[in-house]
Parts: structure tokens; sequence; C-alpha cells
């Protein structure tokens, strides 16, 4: 442990309220003023001896702290138990005198307490008991409610003749009062019993006369609810027959777009397949008209497919028949040049050059040949879009479809009158509305033509499967 020299005083940086660690705090303030802020290159070898033996001086100041703190408690420890010993052999002097004197005072306090709880305990039972018997005469109308007028009459009987004598003592004048109470409320108890009675008779005759009268109500709200199921299976068997009708619609209004992409040849044979269709006024009852336009559209559309697929095919086949004689004319003038360059013996430099002013030409006719299918690509997606856009017009005008001309008629008026009051771009969408609706509901002039069997969908389905493997 570091000691300070002799006759210097030093003031404690470190300071404690223990006196017997004063000297460790001098120390410590030794130290602390020796290392604070002090930090060794332990990489060097002066550095690390440096750093070991001030790690050393600060260990041997904690150690020895640790071992005075330990001597300093086992003395306290010692000195504690020696008075704990000392004080219990002196109490247990004292209470050879004491206990004795206790022990009778409390006997006797004991005794007196347990008189004087018996007679508390006496009189709480008597008083008690009187009580009890006074709640028991209080509680007699409470027991009859809910009895007959006839069992509350005779407990009004019992209560009258019951006489209260000075066996309840100092409480005679309260069993009085409740026995006069109870007469009292069971008189009243029995006078509204009567009427309740003489109510419950009534009621139960008018609840008989409501339940009669509700029993004709039942009967005739059955006969009302099996009149509405009847009336709502007939609608749902109505429905069923309207959505078949428009499901064979629906496939006449759109199975043409199928055959978007096909051939020249499978769109004729689908084209006499749809002519050959049958449009069966027995299948389609009164939507026979609306079918018969579908299939006449999708003839036409079916025939503009036709069109473009002859232009298509026509563009194709020249495109191949002009890389085919191109190919020709390459081999043909690739054939010539070898030949004549083995015969003249023309130069390995100018052999190269000729060779790649032919790679740039073939790359050439090659980019101008993939332009060319593009252009073939962009118009067959430009023909499906506009098919596409055609059937959402026509669907569109399908669902602006309404029963008839008037019903369509008076829609339109309603629309044109609140339109009057709304923004600019909702007016305009208003009017949209309206144009639909009355394009939806024109009347149209179809040629009659005569019925074939009905097997469009089976039919359009295998005509597709065919063309598409012919293709």
């Amino acid at each position: 442990m570091i000691q300070p020299l002799e006759g210097e005083v030093l003031e404690p940086n470190v300071a404690t309220t223990i006196a017997e660690y004063s000297k460790t705090a001098v120390a410590l303030s030794m130290l602390q003023q020796k290392y604070k802020g002090v930090k060794y290159d332990v990489s060097t070898g002066i550095g690390m001896k440096s750093a070991i033996t001030a790690r050393a001086e600060l260990r041997s100041l904690r150690v020895g702290l640790e071992k005075y703190r330990k001597e300093l408690n086992e003395d306290d420890r010692q000195r504690v138990s020696n008075r704990n010993t000392e004080a219990k052999r002196l109490t247990a002097i004292i209470e050879e005198y004491e206990v004795p004197f206790d022990n009778d005072i409390k006997a006797e306090e004991e005794k007196k307490e347990k008189e004087r709880q018996d007679k508390i305990e006496t009189e709480r039972i008597r008083v008690e008991m009187l009580q009890s018997n006074i709640q028991k005469i209080r509680d007699l109308p409470m027991s009859m409610t809910g009895k007959t007028s006839t069992e509350i009459s005779t407990m009004l009987d019992y209560v009258r003749t019951l006489v209260i004598t000075d066996a309840y003592q100092e409480l005679q004048l309260a069993a009085q009062n409740a026995r006069e109470m109870a007469m009292q409320s069971l008189t009243e108890l029995f006078q509204s019993t009567i009427a309740r009675e003489q109510e419950a008779t009534r009621l139960a005759e008018e609840r008989k006369e409501l339940d009669r009268l509700r029993a004709e109500q039942d009967q005739r709200n059955k006969d009302a609810e099996d009149k509405r199921l009847a009336d709502e299976a007939t609608a749902r068997t109505e429905k069923t027959r309207v959505d078949g009708i428009q499901a064979e619609i629906n496939i006449l209004r759109t199975r043409h777009l199928d055959a978007v992409g096909l051939g020249s040849k499978a769109l004729e044979e689908l084209i006499a397949s749809y002519k050959d269709d049958d449009i069966d006024n027995a299948v389609f009852q009164e939507f026979t008209d609306e079918a018969f336009q579908l299939n006449q559209a999708g003839i036409s559309m079916l025939t503009k497919f036709h069109a473009a697929a002859v232009d298509r095919e026509d563009r194709e086949a020249k495109l191949k028949a002009d890389q085919e004689a191109h190919d020709a004319r390459v081999k043909k003038d690739t054939e010539e040049r070898e030949a004549r360059e083995r015969e003249a013996g023309i130069d390995q430099d100018r052999i190269d050059q000729e060779a790649r002013d032919l790679k740039a030409e073939e790359d050439r006719k090659k980019i101008e040949d993939a332009e060319k299918q593009a252009k073939i690509d962009a118009d067959a997606r430009e023909e499906a879009e506009a098919a596409r856009k055609i059937a959402a017009r026509k669907l569109k005008l399908s669902e602006a479809k309404r029963e008839s001309a008037e019903a369509a008629l008076g829609e339109i008026f309603m629309l044109a009158s609140d339109g009057q009051t709304k923004p600019v771009d909702t007016a305009l969408a208003t009017l949209e509305q309206i144009a639909t609706i009355a394009e939806a509901n024109l009347p149209a002039k179809v040629p009659n033509e005569p019925s074939v069997k009905n097997n469009r969908r089976k039919k359009d389905k295998v005509n597709l499967e065919k063309t598409g493997k012919g293709e």
C-alpha cells in the first residue's frame, strides 16, 4: 500500500465517511494523481512494463482494502454477538420474577371478562329471540305474496286472533305494532288479489278470443305465403328460361372473337357454318330477332377477318417468295464469285472484304424482313382490337336494352331532366348514356330467313378445333 512521506500531509481527492478507510482514500488520491489521464503504449516493451506496474499498484490497493473490510466486519460481528448473549441472560433472570405476577393478573382479568361476556350473550339471545318472533309477524304478508285470495283470507283470520302477551317484555309494543301492520298489509293484499283474480279471468277470456283471431290470421298469412312462394317459383322458372336464352345470345355476341388470328381457309369454313346455323324461334322465342342480328353481325365480322387474313397471307407469301429468291441469288452469287476467285487467284484481302459486304447485305435484308413481319403482326393486333371494341360496343348496347320503347323514352326524359342540374363533365356522361339507350332501343328491320337445327356451340367448337388443326 502507498504511504505518504514522513511529515507530509495529503488532502485526499477521494472523500470517505468511514474513518477506518481514510488511509485508503489518501493512497487512492495519490494513485489518482499519478495515473489520471495516463495511457501507456502496450505495443512497446517499456509501455507494457509501465502498464503492468500501474495495474499491480492499483490491484494491491484494492486487495488490501477488501482484506481490511473483512477484518473490520469480523470484529463488529463478535461485539454484536456478545451484546445479544448478555441481554438474553439478563432477560431470563428478570422473567423469573415478572412472569408469576403477570400470570395471576391475566387469569383474574380473563375470569371477569368471561362473566361479562356470558351476561351479554344471554341478553343478546333473549332479545334476538323476541325480535325473531316479531319479525315472523312482520313477514307474514310477504309469505302470502302470490297466494290465492282464499289462502290470504285464512291468514288474515289467524292474525286477528293472535294475542300479544307480556312475554315480549320491553318489546311488547313493537310486537303489537307488527301485528297491526301485518293485518293492514294482509287486508290490502287480499283486496288487490281479489281484483287481480277478476282481471285474470277477464284476460283469460280475451286471450282465448285473441288466440282464435290469431289462428285465423295465421291461416290467411299461410295462404298468402303459399301464393308468394308459388309466384316466386314461377318467376324463377321464367328467369331460368330468360337466362338460358341470354346465355345463347351471349354466345352469338362473342363467339366470332375466338376466330381472331385464323387463316383464310378456316375462316371460310367458319363463315359457312355461321350461315348454316339455326336461329330457331322455338329456342330464342322473343329474342329471335336479336339472335338473328347477332348471327349476321358475326358473319360480317368473320368476313372482315377473312379479308384481313387473305391480305396477311398474300403479304406473307410474297415475303416468303422474296426471301427464297434472295437466298437463291446470294447462293448463286457466292458460287460464281468463288469460282472466279479460284480461277483468277484473287488475293485473300479482297475475298475477305467481299465476304463482309455480303454479310452486311444479308443483315440488312434480315432487318427489312423483321420490319415487314412486325408490320404484319401490328396489323393483326389492330384487327383484333377493332373486333374487341365492336363486341364491347354491342355488349354495352345489349345492357342498355329496355323492355319497351316507352320505358326507354321515359328513362331518357328522366336522365335529360337530371342532367340540366349537373356539372359539365357529369352532363356529358349523361348525354352519352342517353345516346346509348336511344341507339339500343331503335327499331330494326331484319329480313326473315328459314330456321335450321340449333347446334351453334357444338358446331363452333368442332369447327374451331378442325380449323385450328388445319392451320
